[in-house]
């Protein structure tokens, strides 16, 4: 049921809306999978609102405008309207694009939001090049953006429209230091590379090309990072991928040593399977090239591991500020010898071994409570029912150690 809306109703929305500082978009069949509290509103209701909004600003301490969930059907029917919500307030946005948007939706919202230091723009396909004019004019008057996600779907056209994005706005973003993208080929990922200009703190690249390990694409890669200027003092890196593990090991690992010319790196994110080639000498160069690390990852969960739990030593020994740490080992326990008088890190309290064999349980925990003493969780699965029942012996300690 439906009533006219009266002036005091107004009057108990703007009391109401003076308190909202972030709105998110939801269908109701999804809230229960979603950790915060988002109302779905109805474009009839956006379509009011927006005619409010030409004379009343009627958000005025908003500063995010997140939607989520682009599948719901009312997405597409809102969008048009959504601009007249916004305004110079609004310092981060999150743009799900849809089939049958409009080319300029993208260019009205960042017209709204001259102050934008966030965007992301999300679950993009079959960019045609109205659409790809479309996003470059979109960015030519964010002077404030500092983090830019540009979150398509992998494909030619993306790529294409990528590319095409960072020419036409160079010089423009010089405020850029967060850049996250998705390309359907190392080579059009490297090609983005070469057209930065702009020094980054953070990078984001995840790949959807599926080659084996001898394929030399993502060595090409890594290697474009060699004196580039605009990258070179990194603070956070991720990769992710699909290179099959199985072949030839030093390629791998030399691969993923060109990343030791970022000498400023504190967090570290590796997501492909052949990572797990990388070895205890790799680790221990990380540990020495990368001494500000805060966040370590080398996420290969369904690869065999090559690192043992000796190979954690030397992140201990060179790297006092990690505190999150997750990759697959060989978990078997050193001699206690190995370990230097200050070989221990107080700070981490949480372990992820992804998926690693495991041998002589009480070992290996004696070797963790050595290097981690206020260890308190261990995440781990192993690769058979030994395994398993294994890292159970290992937490099954730790909890009673903990109460000690």
């Amino acid at each position: 049921m439906t009533v006219p809306l009266e002036e005091r109703d107004w009057e108990r929305f703007h009391y109401y809306a003076q308190r909202i500082r972030r709105i998110g978009y939801s269908s109701f069949g999804e809230m229960h999978e979603i950790r915060s509290l988002f109302i779905c509103i109805h474009p009839s209701v956006l379509q009011a609102l927006s005619f409010r909004g030409a004379t009343h600003p009627l958000f005025p301490k908003l500063r995010a405008f997140c939607p989520d969930f682009p599948n719901d059907p009312h997405m597409r029917r809102s969008m048009s309207y959504v601009p007249a919500l916004l305004g110079p307030t609004v310092t981060e946005v999150s743009y799900w694009h849809s089939f049958d948007a409009q080319p300029e939706a993208l260019s009205s919202i960042t017209r709204a939001c001259p102050n934008l230091s966030t965007l992301t723009i999300q679950h993009t396909r079959n960019i045609n090049p109205e659409f790809s004019n479309a996003f470059q004019k979109a960015f030519l008057n964010l002077p404030q953006l500092k983090s830019l996600t540009f979150g398509c779907a992998p494909t030619t056209s993306s790529d294409k429209a990528l590319d095409s994005l960072i020419q036409a706005t160079s010089g423009r973003l010089s405020s850029l230091r967060s850049f996250c993208f998705d390309a359907s080929q190392y080579e059009a990922g490297a090609k983005v590379l070469e057209l930065l200009q702009y020094p980054l703190e953070c990078l984001n690249v995840y790949f959807e090309a599926r080659l084996p390990s001898a394929h030399p694409a993502l060595a090409n890669f890594t290697s474009s990072f060699v004196g580039h200027p605009c990258i070179s003092f990194l603070t956070s890196l991720t990769l992710e991928g699909h290179i099959n593990p199985a072949g030839d090991s030093p390629s791998v690992i030399a691969t993923f040593r060109s990343l030791f010319v970022l000498k400023a790196l504190r967090y570290l994110r590796i997501v492909y399977a052949c990572a797990s080639l990388l070895d205890n000498q790799w680790i221990q160069d990380a540990a020495m090239n990368w001494p500000q690390l805060e966040t370590f990852i080398l996420d290969a969960e369904h690869s065999d591991p090559t690192a043992t739990l000796a190979g954690l030593i030397p992140l201990v020994r060179y790297c006092p500020r990690l505190t999150y740490l997750t990759l697959p080992l060989h978990a078997k326990p050193f001699p206690a010898g190995l370990l230097q008088p200050g070989d221990r890190n107080m700070a981490l309290k949480f372990v992820d071994f992804v998926v690693s064999p495991i041998s002589t349980p009480v070992g290996v925990f004696r070797c963790l409570v050595l290097l981690f003493p206020n260890l308190q969780t261990i995440i781990c699965d192993g690769r058979s029912d030994t395994d398993d029942a294994g890292w159970g012996t290992v937490k099954g300690l730790l909890d009673a150690y903990r109460v000690i």
